[in-house]
């Protein structure tokens, strides 16, 4: 995939293992997508002045580095985040109200971000034991 690390681009690529190919010419909201996936070896870097059919060339002569990147990508991939989501509201106890999607939807939106993280850290210490 031949692009910016754009919200969509990025997350299209990580969930299909889709090498991406990115210019070092980044928007600022693409810059904190572009460090992640470059800290976590998981994209194709184009610098200035690098041409484009050369790094596809490259790519395509050596596809272990292809292979690499998705192997990355794949590592980084959240594979059960709805499973996760639900451990996490499940894990939370509620008392008064019917359900716990009915909890979050009747609480205070700056008091839901809090109650979030704690059934977040909640479910990961679970998970680890």
């Amino acid at each position: 995939l031949l692009g910016k690390c754009g919200g969509l681009s990025s997350t299209e690529a990580v969930c299909k293992r889709l090498p991406l190919m990115v210019t070092t010419k980044l928007l600022i909201q693409e810059i904190a997508n572009y460090e992640f996936l470059l800290r976590n070896g998981a994209v194709v870097e184009l610098k200035k002045g690098e041409k484009i059919s050369s790094k596809i060339e490259t790519c395509m002569l050596n596809p272990e580095i292809l292979e690499t990147i998705k192997n990355n990508l794949n590592r980084i991939r959240n594979h059960n985040i709805m499973e996760n989501i639900y451990g996490a509201i499940n894990s939370f106890d509620v008392v008064n109200y019917a359900s716990k999607f009915d909890y979050l939807r009747n609480y205070k939106k700056s008091k839901i971000k809090k109650d979030v993280k704690t059934m977040l850290n909640a479910s990961k210490k679970r998970n680890k034991k």
